[in-house]
C-alpha cells in the first residue's frame, strides 16, 4: 500500500480525493473506459501511466459539482404549495372581484 500512497499523494494535493483517484484509475479525462485493465503485470507504472492523463484536468468531482450547479442555475424556481402567493395575484385577484361588481349588477 505504500507505493499506491506514493503515487496517490501528488493528486491529492491537487485536490484529487480518493474517489477521484479510482475514477481516473479506471476512465479518461473524456469520461470513456480505460480498455485493457486485466491482467496488471506491474501495477505501479500502470497506475501512473493512467493518472498522467488526468494532468491539467479537474478532478471528477470538480466536474460533478459544476454540472450540478449549472443545472440549479437553469432550474425554473417553484412556489413552495404551503407558502401565501405573492402579492401581485392578490392585486390581481381584487381587480377581478372589483370588475366582476361593477358588471356584475348591471346584467
Amino acid at each position: 500500500m505504500p507505493a499506491l500512497a506514493s503515487i496517490a499523494r501528488p493528486w491529492f494535493a491537487l485536490g484529487f480525493s480518493p474517489a477521484d483517484v479510482l475514477w481516473a484509475l479506471e476512465h479518461l479525462p473524456s469520461g470513456h473506459l480505460h480498455r485493457f485493465g486485466q491482467d496488471v503485470r506491474h501495477p505501479r507504472a500502470w497506475a501512473q501511466h493512467r493518472l498522467a492523463f488526468w494532468a491539467g484536468h479537474p478532478p471528477h468531482s470538480a466536474e460533478l459539482a459544476e454540472r450540478a450547479e449549472r443545472h440549479r442555475a437553469q432550474r425554473v424556481p417553484r412556489r413552495n404549495p404551503g407558502t401565501a402567493p405573492p402579492a401581485e395575484w392578490y392585486a390581481a385577484r381584487k381587480a377581478l372581484r372589483r370588475r366582476e361588481n361593477e358588471f356584475g349588477g348591471s346584467g
